[in-house]
C-alpha cells in the first residue's frame, strides 16, 4: 500500500476537476486587478459567490481558496498597526480548514 500515491492521485483528481470546470477556470485564472492586500488596506466589501448550485463540491474548494487567500493577506499585514477588517462568511463550516480555526 502506497499512501503517498493515494494522496498524489487525490490531488491530481482535484486539480483535474478544477482545470476542467469553465467557471472555476475563469475565476482562478482569468485576468483580474483585485488585490487582497489593497482590499484590506482600503476597506470595503468583498462578496464571493461560490455558486454552490452550479459547482457542487467544487464550491467548497473555491470557498476555501478565497478564505486562504484572505488569511495569507492578513498575515502579511503589519501587526497592531493595520486597520481592523471584519469578515463574515455564510456557511463558514463548509469552507474553513483546521489551521484557520485555530
Amino acid at each position: 500500500y502506497d499512501r503517498e500515491e493515494e494522496y498524489v492521485k487525490g490531488l491530481r483528481n482535484i486539480l483535474k476537476d478544477l482545470a476542467s470546470n469553465v467557471l472555476i477556470r475563469r475565476v482562478l485564472f482569468g485576468k483580474s486587478d483585485f488585490d487582497f492586500d489593497v482590499h484590506l488596506e482600503q476597506g470595503g466589501i468583498l462578496l464571493v459567490n461560490t455558486a454552490k448550485g452550479e459547482l457542487a463540491d467544487l464550491s467548497n474548494v473555491l470557498g476555501k481558496f478565497a478564505l486562504l487567500s484572505m488569511q495569507n493577506a492578513v498575515f502579511r499585514r503589519e501587526p497592531n498597526v493595520s486597520p481592523y477588517h471584519h469578515i463574515i462568511v455564510d456557511e463558514f463550516p463548509d469552507y474553513v480548514v483546521r489551521p484557520f480555526k485555530e
